[in-house]
């Protein structure tokens, strides 16, 4: 039992240590994921990357006036610190539960492979207490959030520094909707989706490139459908993992564009600035595309 809060306490200490720091340095990106909301106070719709990457984090130019600009700034979920400490815990399994009673131990194997081949010194003992959704989203992550140690990502520090600015801040979904997306998996859905990560992971070794780094890449450059067909790569072709991307995506798509409609038409003074994950602005059912068919006028800002 001690060794297991042990455990806890430094998987605690590891979130508490990347959520809480910041760093600002960055190169230049070639074109930002930005759209202007035309109307008599423009609003702007902002697509982030949930990595916390110096080469994403810093704005470009267009991006700090249109930030500036804004009375209002709306992220996916809140993410004040304290609602990211908050967020930790949805990521735990409870009571004395952890990955090896859940996961098969040839798959929990070949995930601490990924990890050890992302920083030798890492094994899977302090993950053993995630639900295992939690390490399938957290692996393709990790080895950006250890090179880039004490920075949040993206959305974090644009929804922190609005704060510290003074202008309203708030998420368009709750964390506990967003949450719920994940939990109401089945097991074998989440055995699924840790399979699918790992092999994905495995596969990308062969091409020397981390899944995370062809994400900055195109996002750094600016191609949303080049963004969007990578997203595509990385989901097996079952009706699973469709149905999953249809929940996960396109159908809140459809919520969060309702839901920025609804603020921009009961308040047409002020100026919004919403940023959204940059997966929500291609294909059928971006954000943007949806805007445009409620009668919004929506542009790329170039």
């Amino acid at each position: 039992m001690l060794s297991q809060l042990n455990t806890i306490f430094w998987i605690k200490l590891f979130f508490i240590y990347i959520f809480l720091s910041s760093s600002l340095l960055a190169e230049s990106i070639e074109k930002p994921f930005l759209w202007k909301i035309e109307r008599s106070k423009p609003s702007y719709l902002f697509g982030t990357i949930h990595l916390p990457d110096p080469r994403v984090t810093t704005f470009h130019p267009s991006v700090e006036k249109a930030f500036s600009k804004s009375d209002y700034v709306y992220t996916e979920i809140p993410l004040d610190k304290k609602d990211m400490l908050t967020q930790v815990s949805y990521l735990m399994l409870e009571g004395d539960t952890t990955l090896v009673d859940l996961v098969p131990a040839e798959l929990l194997s070949r995930a601490e492979n990924q990890l050890q081949k992302i920083n030798p010194a890492l094994t899977i003992e302090p993950f053993l207490k995630f639900k295992i959704w939690a390490l399938a989203t957290s692996l393709p992550l990790l080895e950006q959030q250890l090179n880039n140690s004490g920075a949040v990502p993206l959305d974090a520090q644009i929804y922190q520094r609005a704060q510290a600015e003074g202008k309203g801040v708030g998420g368009l979904e709750t964390m506990q909707e967003q949450m719920h997306y994940f939990d109401s998996l089945t097991q074998d859905e989440e055995l699924k989706m840790l399979r699918d990560t790992v092999e994905f992971m495995e596969q990308a070794e062969t091409t020397g490139t981390p899944i995370a780094e062809e994400f900055v890449t195109f996002y750094m450059q600016g191609d949303i459908d080049a963004f969007n067909k990578l997203m595509v790569k990385y989901v097996k072709e079952d009706e699973f993992s469709k149905e999953f991307m249809k929940k996960i995506l396109h159908n809140r798509n459809y919520l969060l564009a309702d839901r920025i409609a609804a603020k921009l038409k009961n308040d047409p003074a002020s100026t919004y600035f919403f940023a959204v994950g940059a997966g929500h602005f291609g294909g059928e059912t971006a954000i943007q595309k949806l805007l445009i068919e409620q009668g919004i006028v929506v542009v790329r800002i170039e």
